[in-house]
């Protein structure tokens, strides 16, 4: 079993809506959506991980193994004047295989 943890490195590109146009018209009781403005942002920043490696040889350099890991990072993104949308990367992967040693 491995246990490893550390920093990592997050690059983010998010679709943020900027503006939606409407048409509506007297009474105002109803809208018709027309179109929507979206604006991509970028942004990068550290984060963290952690997990775990576990294997269990079968014979000889063959075996099968399970690796976990839990990453985690957090951004603003400016949205409108002094408004921002706040968004998580990362999250819990799992995987398993067959583990070849050479």
């Amino acid at each position: 079993m491995t246990l490893f943890g550390g920093p990592s490195y997050f690059k983010v590109t998010q679709g943020l809506v900027t503006d939606i146009k409407v048409a509506e018209e007297y009474p105002y009781d109803t809208a018709e959506f027309e179109s929507v403005t979206i604006a991509d942002s970028d942004q990068s920043k550290w984060g963290f991980n952690a997990g775990f490696d576990v294997t269990h040889r079968l014979a000889g350099t063959v075996g099968v193994g399970v690796v976990g890991r839990y990453s985690r990072a957090s951004f603003k993104f400016p949205i409108v004047a002094d408004d921002t949308a706040n968004i998580d990367a990362g999250g819990f992967q799992l995987g398993a295989g067959l583990r070849i040693e050479f």
